[in-house]
Parts: C-alpha cells; sequence; structure tokens
C-alpha cells in the first residue's frame, strides 16, 4: 500500500514537472518581467496565456523576477489607504465585539488561540492553491488576514502594548540583525543582547 502511494507521488511530480517545463515555453522570462512591469497579477497572466498561477509564481521565484523589477514599488504606489480608520480607533471599534471570558489570563489566551486557528485558515487558503491548483482566492486571503489582525490586536489592548511602538521596534530589532538586507550569514549569526536591548527600550 504505502509502495503504491509513494509511485502515484512520484507519477504526479513528473507530471507536474512536465506542466512546469511546457509553461515556461508559453512564455518567456522577458514576457513575464514585462507583464509584471505593467502591474499584472498572477491570476491576469494565468488568464493570458492559460498557466496555472502558481506555475507562473515558481517562475518568478527562480528568475528573481519581482526583486529585479519595480513591481513591489508599483504595487505599494498603487495601494489606496483609507485615512478615515488609523490603527487606534480599528482597536477601538474591534474590541466593542470582543467577549468577556472572565479574567484576564483567559482573555489573553482566547486572542493567542484565535490568532492562531486564523492563521491556520491562512495557510488552508494557500494550501488549495499550491497542492490542489486552484485558483489563489485573494478575497479570503485578505479575510483571514484582518481576521489574525482582529484578534492580535486586541491582545495588543489587553496587554497596554502600543502597536505603532511595537512595529517601530520590530524595525529597528530585523535593522540591527540585518544591517543592509537578509543574508543567512546574518540569520545564523545574531546579536541577541542587543535585539534584547531594542526590544526593552
Amino acid at each position: 500500500m504505502i509502495i503504491a502511494v509513494l509511485v502515484n507521488v512520484d507519477k504526479m511530480k513528473r507530471k507536474q514537472k512536465t506542466f512546469y517545463e511546457d509553461a515556461k515555453k508559453t512564455i518567456s522570462q522577458l514576457q513575464l518581467s514585462q507583464e509584471i512591469e505593467l502591474g499584472k497579477t498572477f491570476e491576469d497572466i494565468s488568464k493570458i496565456y492559460g498557466i496555472k498561477s502558481k506555475f507562473i509564481s515558481k517562475m518568478c521565484a527562480e528568475k528573481n523576477i519581482l526583486a529585479n523589477s519595480h513591481h513591489k514599488k508599483i504595487f505599494l504606489n498603487n495601494m489606496e489607504f483609507n485615512r478615515n480608520m488609523n490603527i487606534y480607533k480599528y482597536i477601538e471599534k474591534a474590541s466593542r465585539n470582543c467577549p468577556d471570558l472572565g479574567g484576564d489570563l483567559n482573555n489573553q489566551l482566547h486572542m493567542a488561540i484565535g490568532a492562531s486557528t486564523e492563521a491556520n485558515e491562512l495557510l488552508d487558503a494557500y494550501k488549495k492553491w499550491f497542492a490542489y491548483g486552484k485558483p489563489l482566492d485573494k478575497i479570503n486571503v485578505s479575510e483571514e488576514i484582518f481576521d489574525c489582525f482582529w484578534y492580535l490586536l486586541n491582545l495588543c489592548r489587553m496587554l497596554e502594548i502600543d502597536p505603532e511602538k511595537g512595529m517601530d521596534t520590530n524595525i529597528a530589532k530585523l535593522q540591527a540583525r540585518y544591517p543592509e538586507k537578509f543574508t543567512e550569514y546574518y540569520a545564523n549569526n545574531r546579536d541577541l543582547e542587543k535585539e534584547r536591548k531594542i526590544l526593552e527600550e
């Protein structure tokens, strides 16, 4: 039984590899880079060229296309932020439908477990795309991200943690860890004492 399963898995892997090689013949690196530069999403490119979005994502990763293009900058420049909602107003509104389970630790644990549960649901959305070849449901992904957000910011409120200060501290810690950019060397040679001092400031 186990051997039969392994044989089937191997066949599936070889089949996927063949599909991927065919996909690379359908669109060149230059074409893919140009589509990304124009602000096309993986789903847009998938529809145009008839290639699964997971293959497009893999090609981008292999060729480092996103890092070599202005795609991230284009994405950030085109994001529209709702100025009527800031992080503190969000916390105030989020607290209104936050149940009281009868004690500080109970309430904090509820938020921690809830954030973990929503993170698993976010992973499940990606599993459907990665493992089953289904289109990535960005609406569902956004929903799960902000469900996590709801739990984590309510936990900040309960622990009296200032989220903006926390974000600033997080960036300062990472800048200390990676002076220029991420490298495996810096990741494996962290100055934990220096990072701790930043967290305690």
